[in-house]
């Protein structure tokens, strides 16, 4: 008896850590959309320092791929915060 709710408990487990898995790796794909989109304009925008008479997108230089990471970084943190200021301010608002 005991043995079987282990094994329960420990299938429940597993279950809901590949489930969530499955969703974090399931629900950016639209952020994804957005970031990459501003990570494009910005690159266009912004120039290698290391070659400089390229753009970010243009170069491939090492860095240039570090700093677009960066970036790309950066985007998906503060579209993170920006949908937890949203949920929280709507959670205020709508009791």
């Amino acid at each position: 008896m005991k043995l079987m709710l282990i094994v329960r408990v420990i299938l429940m487990i597993t279950f809901t850590q590949s489930f969530n898995a499955w969703a974090e790796e399931a629900r950016p794909l639209q952020t994804d959309v957005v970031t990459e989109a501003q990570v494009h304009r910005l690159s266009q925008e912004l120039r290698c320092l290391v070659c400089q008479n390229q753009t970010l997108a243009d170069s491939h230089a090492e860095l240039a791929q570090d700093l677009m990471q960066e970036i790309r970084e950066r985007i998906k943190l503060l579209l993170i915060t920006s949908w937890h200021v949203m949920a929280t301010l709507c959670a205020i608002a709508h009791p």
